[in-house]
């Protein structure tokens, strides 16, 4: 039998060995499918999802409480943009781990902007599992 308690997973097979931390991510998107998707395809990748977000005040309000180790950002929402969301977060959280997605085309700017401000990879929209998957391996190995 296998329990999730906040991130780690204990065994309930004896003394198997030591409980394995799983990493956690949050998902910040306006629309409730793209969150669900996002969803999927992060247990692809074997995180937990620990919290959701449709706006930027969401995220903010919940990210001390989640302390996740990914978060996957819109680069727009409803009250805010990508770009000062990941500002904000870096401020209080210089180790996040930020994907931005965005779904405005060839906006090279916008990418250089995210990264600017802390996020560790941007990703277009629309985008495969397979490319999403390996951003995300690449930013869990980094």
């Amino acid at each position: 039998m296998i329990q999730m308690v906040s991130g780690i997973v204990h065994m309930a097979l004896g003394s198997i060995g030591p409980a394995v931390q799983v990493p956690t991510a949050v998902v910040v998107d306006d629309f409730p499918v793209m969150r669900e998707l996002l969803r999927e395809f992060l247990k692809r990748c074997g995180l937990e999802v620990v919290g959701e977000a449709g706006t930027a005040q969401e995220l903010l309000q919940g990210y001390p409480q989640w302390r996740p180790d990914l978060v996957v950002l819109d680069v727009l929402l409803p009250d805010g943009n990508g770009i000062e969301v990941t500002k904000n977060l870096i401020a209080t959280d210089p180790e996040a781990k930020i994907l931005v997605i965005s779904g405005l085309e060839g906006d090279l700017k916008m990418t250089g902007d995210c990264m600017a401000a802390g996020a560790k990879a941007f990703l277009p929209k629309p985008f495969s599992s397979e490319d999403f998957v390996r951003t995300i391996e690449s930013m869990m190995k980094a």
